[in-house]
């Protein structure tokens, strides 16, 4: 017989739909299943179907006159009545009773049955009464007997069946494995008695942890309240006087400066210059702009502006050629002033002339 082997926890199965092999329910075993729409999928699952489907918050009956979790009525302790059980409540788990607050000195585990070996005198924790049957010399004991005689049975210590083929899991009877005849369904008293034939597994309903886990953090942290001073006081004060007191001006320095890079700040000093020195050059190019346009314009009024064209009529000209002729002579002053007469009407062919004659 094998020393040591491998303890192992139930997965339960689930029931997909046959026309959209989508998850539906989960499932203890086939018949757990409707199986004219939905098929029976055994321990392998997803992440998902693997956390709705875990065999600690699996509901079960409670005892009503007892006020306790219980599989069956044949469980109750002191009426066994059907009338006296009822059947999955919404408080009651495999694992524990929810109905009562938890208490991590006396948990409410939800207490289960056991295998007596007459022979020795030894307690075996099972799911089914019937599994004791196998060994000819056990007896079944109901959860109120079991705890009395000093033993707990709680779901991480009730044994399970074991399907064991190219791999081993746990299931809660044989028709919970598959039966596609590549496995064998080992009860819990085969493993017992035989852990080298069944590959040294031991099958377990739940884990008992489930719960026990989170329950004990809170009392942790209040049991530091016995002694406030010791450790909340004195980690604090060997790191506030040591390292500020050695180089108190360097933290001073260093703290403002926290997240200062030497590259961004060159860069942005270089930006900051290249920036001052466009906006000068942008206004002295403004500047003397304006400048230059200022005094074209000077220029430009300061030309020369060419004589308005004066309409002379023909008295005005003979007068003009009357007093150039002291220095002509009369001769021809009459051809001159015609002349001149005509060579005016050419050059300014838009101006009315008028005859005095």
């Amino acid at each position: 017989m094998a020393t040591s082997y491998s303890r192992r926890f139930l997965e339960m199965g689930i029931c997909n739909s046959i026309t959209t092999g989508m998850f539906n329910s989960c499932a203890w075993e086939k018949d757990d299943c409707n199986n004219s729409t939905h098929t029976f999928v055994a321990h392998e699952q997803s992440d998902y179907t693997r956390y709705a489907c875990n065999p600690s918050d699996q509901p079960v009956g409670r005892c009503l006159s007892e006020d306790q979790c219980a599989v069956r009525s044949s469980d109750c302790e002191l009426n066994t009545t059907s009338a006296n059980f009822k059947s999955d409540d919404d408080t009651c788990t495999i694992q524990r009773d929810k109905a009562l607050e938890w208490d991590t000195e006396n948990p409410a585990f939800t207490q289960f049955g056991s295998c007596l070996d007459t022979t020795t005198n030894e307690y075996f924790c099972i799911y089914y009464p019937t599994d004791c049957d196998e060994s000819g010399t056990e007896v079944y004991v109901n959860p109120t007997d079991t705890l009395a005689a000093g033993v707990t049975c709680d779901c991480s210590q009730v044994h399970v069946t074991a399907c064991i083929g190219s791999r081993g899991y746990c299931a809660l009877n044989e028709n919970g494995c598959r039966d596609d005849g590549y496995e064998v369904a080992f009860s819990p008293f085969a493993q017992k008695s035989d852990r080298e034939g069944t590959k040294g597994i031991d099958c377990r309903l739940c884990r008992k942890r489930n719960t026990m886990t989170p329950t004990p953090a809170p009392t942790t942290f209040l049991k530091p309240t016995k002694y406030p001073t010791y450790t909340p006081t004195r980690n604090p004060i060997v790191e506030v006087t040591s390292l500020p007191t050695l180089s108190p001006t360097r933290y001073q320095d260093i703290s403002p400066k926290k997240g200062f890079d030497p590259v961004i700040a060159v860069c942005a000093s270089v930006v900051a210059w290249f920036s001052i020195c466009f906006l000068i050059y942008m206004y002295c190019k403004l500047f003397r702009g304006a400048a230059a346009k200022k005094r074209a314009q000077a220029v430009k009024d300061s030309r020369f502006k060419p004589p308005k064209r004066i309409a002379f009529s023909e008295d005005d000209s003979m007068s003009i050629a009357s007093s150039i002729a002291v220095n002509l002579g009369s001769e021809s002053v009459s051809k001159l002033a015609d002349e001149s007469l005509s060579l005016e009407q050419e050059q300014y062919p838009e101006v009315k002339w008028s005859s005095t004659g």
